[in-house]
C-alpha cells in the first residue's frame, strides 16, 4: 500500500525540493495506525524544516505553507496518541469491559471437573487441569465436533489461549488427548481456517495459557469469531485477549492482566488469500505498556524546538539579505560609487598664482622668492 501524500506536501513547500520519499507498507494492519500517524508527523515536521533551510526568492512575508502545516500536525497530536489497550474475556465470566460472555453452542461443552467428565473411567487427578493455574480457575472443555465456541469482541487484534494436559504417560498417548485437537477459525463470516497444536513442544505438562489461535490486521470495529472443533477430539478454552483502541483522553478499562505464557507452535491451512493477517505464533506477552504520556511529552517538545529551529533559520537568511550593499540597491555606476572627490589632491601640491609683472599678466608662473 503506497501513499503519495508526504510527496505532495513536500513539492509544495519549496518547488527546489525533491520528492524522494514514497511510504510503502505491507500488511498493513490498524494496530500500527498511531504507528503510521506519528510518521506523519515527523514526515510533516521534517517538510517544514527543510522548507525553511532551502533557498527561496527573496520575500517580506513569513513563508504561510509551512506553519500551516505545523498547525495541522499540531491538531494531529490527539489522534496520534491513541491508546492500545488489551482486555480479556473469560469462558466463564465474560468481557467485564462490555459485559457479553462467550457463547458455547449448542452443547457438548463442559465446565470445569474435567475427571469427572472424561470418557475413561480411570484417576485422572493427577494429570487433569488445575484449576488453581487456570485464569480466574475456571475453564471449558469439549469432544463433540459439532459444537462451537463464538466471542464478540470489539478491537483490532483477538487472541484465544487454551491449556493441555498430561495424558500420555497414562496410556492415552494422541495428540487429541493433549487438548490439542485440530480446529477451524472463522471471522466475520469470512474464509475458514484450519490449525492444529503441536503438544509434543511443551516439555512441562499440564500447561496453561496456551496459545490457540490469534487474528490480527483487524479494523477496530465489532467483530465475531468462531471456533469449531475438527473432529469429536478433546479441545480446551480458557480465555481471550482482544486489543481495543481508545483515545488517550478516555480512561483504561479491564485490561488484562498479563499472565505468563506457553511457546508452542500451532500449524494451520488457511483456505484462500485474505487481506487481514492471522497467524498462530507463540506470544511471550499480550500486554502493551500504556506511553501516552511520555509519547505526548516528546511529541510536543519535538515540536516545539523544531519550530523554533526553523524560525531561527528563517531570521538569519533574512538579515544576511539584507546587510547586502545597504542603502545602495540598484546602483551600478563604477563613477557613482567611487569616494569624494574622485581626484585626490596630492601631498606635494603647490597652488599656481597670477602677476602681474610691470604692467604684463603673466599665467601659470611660480613666484620666486629672494632672500
Amino acid at each position: 500500500m503506497r501513499y503519495a501524500g508526504p510527496c505532495l506536501i513536500m513539492h509544495l513547500s519549496g518547488p527546489s525540493t525533491p520528492c524522494i520519499i514514497v511510504l510503502e507498507f505491507s500488511n498493513f494492519s490498524a494496530t500500527d495506525t498511531r504507528d503510521v500517524r506519528l510518521a506523519w508527523v515527523s514526515l510533516g515536521l521534517a517538510t517544514m524544516f527543510f522548507s525553511l533551510a532551502s533557498p527561496r526568492k527573496q520575500t517580506t512575508s513569513l513563508p504561510i505553507l509551512p506553519w500551516l502545516l505545523f498547525c495541522g500536525l499540531v491538531s494531529w497530536i490527539p489522534c496520534a496518541l491513541a491508546a492500545s489497550v488489551n482486555r480479556t474475556i473469560d469462558d466463564t465470566f465474560g468481557d467485564p469491559a462490555t459485559g457479553l460472555n462467550p457463547t458455547f453452542g449448542p452443547s457438548g461443552w463442559r465446565a470445569n471437573n474435567f475427571c469427572k467428565f472424561v470418557p475413561i473411567h480411570m484417576k485422572c487427578g493427577d494429570w487433569a487441569p488445575n484449576d488453581s493455574f487456570t485464569f480466574k480457575h475456571t475453564y471449558h472443555f469439549t469432544y463433540s465436533a459439532s459444537t462451537y465456541l463464538s466471542l464478540q469482541f470489539t478491537g483490532t487484534a483477538i487472541y484465544v489461549y487454551t491449556l493441555l494436559i498430561n495424558s500420555t504417560e497414562h496410556g492415552l498417548g494422541n495428540e487429541a488427548a493433549f487438548g490439542g485437537a485440530g480446529f477451524t477459525a472463522q471471522v466475520d463470516g469470512g474464509r475458514t481456517e484450519v490449525g492444529q497444536i503441536d503438544p509434543t513442544e511443551v516439555t512441562i505438562l499440564p500447561a496453561y495459557n496456551v496459545l490457540l489461535y490469534s487474528k490480527i490486521g483487524l479494523e477496530n470495529t465489532t467483530h465475531n469469531l468462531t471456533i469449531r472443533p475438527v473432529e469429536s477430539e478433546l479441545l480446551f478454552f480458557d480465555y481471550a485477549v482482544y486489543t481495543f483502541e481508545e483515545p488517550d483522553s478516555a480512561p483504561s478499562s479491564s485490561s488484562s492482566s498479563g499472565p505468563t505464557l506457553v511457546s508452542v507452535s500451532t500449524s494451520f491451512s488457511p483456505s484462500s488469500p485474505s487481506a487481514a493477517s492471522s497467524s498462530f505464533p507463540a506470544i511471550a506477552a499480550v500486554k502493551k505498556k500504556k506511553l501516552a504520556g511520555p509519547i505526548a511529552g516528546g511529541v510536543i517538545g519535538g515540536l516545539i524546538l523544531l519550530g523554533a529551529l526553523g524560525l531561527l533559520l528563517y531570521c538569519v537568511g533574512r538579515r544576511r539579505r539584507k546587510t547586502v550593499n545597504p542603502g545602495l540597491t540598484g546602483i551600478t555606476d563604477e563613477k557613482r560609487l567611487a569616494p569624494w572627490p574622485a581626484n585626490p589632491i596630492p601631498r606635494n601640491f603647490t597652488p599656481r598664482r597670477r602677476f602681474h609683472i610691470r604692467g604684463l599678466c603673466a599665467r601659470n608662473l611660480v613666484p620666486t622668492v629672494s632672500g
